[in-house]
């Protein structure tokens, strides 16, 4: 009974060899069900599981042939004293139980995999097990009233063989119907263990079922010698194990009685094989949820263990540094490249092993921000230096996360490297490069500054005095007395403004005034009539160096200059004070604002300024909305920066 093409056959007729099959395979099964009719009625009624198996297997268009060919099989072979209506009863009422159940198994899955997790035997149970066999025993009992018997002595017999039937023989049948292939093509030492196996059985099976009773009675010790063997092929062979091992100590049981031995040789017919169905009810549902239970977790096991295989394949191949670890911060495991990059073997590397490979001026940093995360169990960055396997020690980039359980428990971290040395010098490079271009812009600037104050300036001013001494000696011409007067106060204003634009690209004043001045003087040029621009503050800069002076007053400068040109400003205020370890320098407006956002960084001169303050150990800030004016922030930590020139 091969499901390969179970459910994608359209024929109303089933395969020959499997209609052939069923046919022997149920004859069989009646012929042993009724053998014990006149001596011991049957315990449990195997030709329903027959039924019940192939209905599960085959296709809905030829259950109706199944269904009918137990028909003649039944009244050919049934005893001559049984009425024809009863036998046509147990007929209907057979058949309606294994149509009924299939159906509802069907229906629930497409697929008979009611035997591979726990949660599916359950519905196996409850529909197979207990609700059917219980309605079909209605249908049983009422029958078998009409002959004369008690009818609830003959429900619970029937309810017990239908229920035993499905528990007992209906999953063997299943499963090797569905796996023969595979069990043909198992190694030699499963054989062997399960004919080890079979042979404990078969010797506790007979000694206690067969062995007739002494003169003080059978001991009930005895039946209790099979059950290591039943727990050994349902934790070894799973389901099918358990299934094979339960029929085998059924048929055991059955056949003793027969025989007059065992602890049911001794008891009437009807109580006889009561015991026997209890005894094998209490038997059969736990070794059998035992089995289920232990292949769950077998397949569970597994899957765990190939995807636990997936996911180190996977890691190992990929092109970065990936590690995990437990609950408390101790690492479990490493990548491949993690191994490759560090050259360390993985046992020196586990636990808090791979702190020997940081650097050791990075290592308490890196100890304590890690620490810092596992405690709060939230993702961290860290930027550090790991010693490669020549010895060179790399900038890496380390991301991790924390890593939970189904259940929300928390199970650890999961973490990935980077080596981003190389970008890290080409951004150092650049910053480098950013400095030198600030560094020569302020030169280019201050040599200007200089030819304009003292080469331009002066020539513009040789120019106005020439000019006034033209227009004396002219003075009997008015009117061109008044021509080289006009020229002369172009020439006077010409100066001013060369003289102003001097002192913008290069103040003077931070040479001989210290900041704050600076800033005042700065304030009195920049206003005008329609924009007031005021300074206030006090800052103690006696031991601010130029190189500190210089970056904060450009700061102050371009935020000026935006404020007065881009925001349609009426009023700025600059304002310098000292903050706990430096001085701070605010730029505040009441112009139109903007959102930071939308720059990025750029334009207005916010990366020239920013540029400026990382270069002088300083940060910037921008606060902005629009129509709320803004607020420009620089800060500059004197001691780093003099501290920094120093080391300069």
């Amino acid at each position: 009974m091969d499901r390969r093409s179970d459910y994608e056959d359209s024929s109303i007729w089933p395969a020959p060899g499997r209609f052939i099959l069923f046919v022997l395979a149920f004859v069989l099964s009646y012929h042993f069900g009724m053998s014990f009719v006149h001596d011991l009625p049957s315990p449990f009624w195997f030709p329903d599981s027959v039924l019940l198996c192939v209905l599960l297997l085959s296709p809905l268009r030829t259950w109706w042939l199944y269904v009918l060919a137990p028909l003649p099989i039944r009244l050919l072979m049934s005893s001559g004293d049984a009425p024809m209506w009863f036998l046509l009863a147990c007929f209907v009422n057979n058949s309606l139980k294994g149509l009924l159940t299939a159906g509802l198994l069907r229906r629930i899955s497409a697929q008979p995999i009611w035997f591979e997790k726990f949660r599916r035997f359950t519905t196996y149970r409850l529909i197979a097990v207990l609700l059917v066999p219980a309605l079909s025993a209605f249908g049983g009992a009422a029958s078998r009233a009409r002959l004369g018997d008690d009818f609830w002595e003959v429900w619970k017999r029937w309810f017990l063989g239908d229920a035993l039937a499905a528990l007992v023989c209906a999953p063997l049948l299943i499963l090797a119907c569905q796996h023969y292939r595979e069990w043909l093509r198992l190694p030699r030492r499963v054989y062997f263990r399960a004919s080890l196996m079979l042979l404990g059985l078969v010797t506790t099976d007979y000694l206690a079922f067969q062995l007739p009773a002494g003169p003080e009675g059978h001991s009930p010790f005895m039946l209790y010698l099979p059950l290591p063997f039943l727990v050994w092929a349902a934790v070894e062979f799973g389901p099918p194990g358990a299934s094979a091992a339960l029929c085998l100590l059924s048929v055991s049981a059955i056949f003793g009685v027969g025989a007059g031995a065992g602890p049911f040789a001794y008891m009437d017919s009807a109580a006889s094989m009561l015991s026997i169905q209890l005894f094998l009810a209490a038997v059969s549902l736990p070794v059998m949820l035992l089995a289920v239970m232990v292949y769950q977790q077998r397949r569970t096991d597994l899957a765990l263990r190939e995807s636990e295989g997936r996911f180190r394949s996977l890691v190992n191949t990929a092109p970065v540094m990936v590690w995990m670890s437990d609950r408390y911060g101790l690492c479990t495991f490493f990548n491949r490249p993690w191994l490759d990059f560090t050259g360390r073997p993985l046992e020196k590397q586990l636990g808090e092993g791979w702190l020997e490979g940081v650097h050791p001026e990075d290592r308490d940093h890196c100890v304590e921000r890690y620490l810092e995360a596992v405690r709060l169990q939230k993702e961290f960055s860290l930027e550090y230096r790991l010693r490669r396997s020549d010895g060179v020690y790399r900038w890496v980039m380390d991301k991790g996360v924390p890593r939970y359980a189904t259940g929300g428990s928390y199970l650890g971290y999961i973490g990935s490297c980077v080596d981003f040395t190389d970008r890290k010098d080409a951004e150092e490079r650049t910053r480098e490069l950013s400095a030198q271009l600030l560094n020569a812009q302020e030169l280019e600037r201050y040599r200007i500054g200089q030819e304009l104050h003292d080469d331009l300036a002066q020539r513009a001013a040789a120019l106005s005095m020439r000019l006034s001494q033209l227009a004396r000696r002219r003075a009997d011409d008015p009117e061109l007395s008044r021509v080289f007067d006009g020229l002369r106060q172009q020439a006077a204003e010409m100066c001013e403004d060369i003289s102003r634009i001097s002192h913008q690209l290069h103040p003077a004043t931070l040479e001989t005034v210290d900041l704050p001045v600076a800033l005042r003087v700065l304030c009195e040029q920049s206003a005008t009539d329609e924009c007031a621009v005021v300074f206030n503050g006090s800052v103690d800069s006696t031991a601010l160096p130029e190189s500190a002076s210089v970056p904060l007053f450009r700061v102050a400068q371009e935020a000026l200059r935006n404020a007065i040109t881009h925001s349609g400003a009426t009023r700025v205020e600059i304002s310098a004070h000292n903050a706990d370890s430096g001085i701070c320098l605010t730029v505040k407006d009441n112009g139109c604002g903007f959102i930071v956002a939308s720059f990025g960084g750029s334009g207005l001169g916010l990366s020239g300024m920013t540029e400026r303050m990382r270069q002088a150990g300083g940060t910037l800030q921008v606060s902005s909305r629009p129509g709320l004016g803004t607020l420009v922030t620089a800060t500059l930590s004197v001691g780093r920066r003099v501290r920094s020139a120093a080391s300069g």
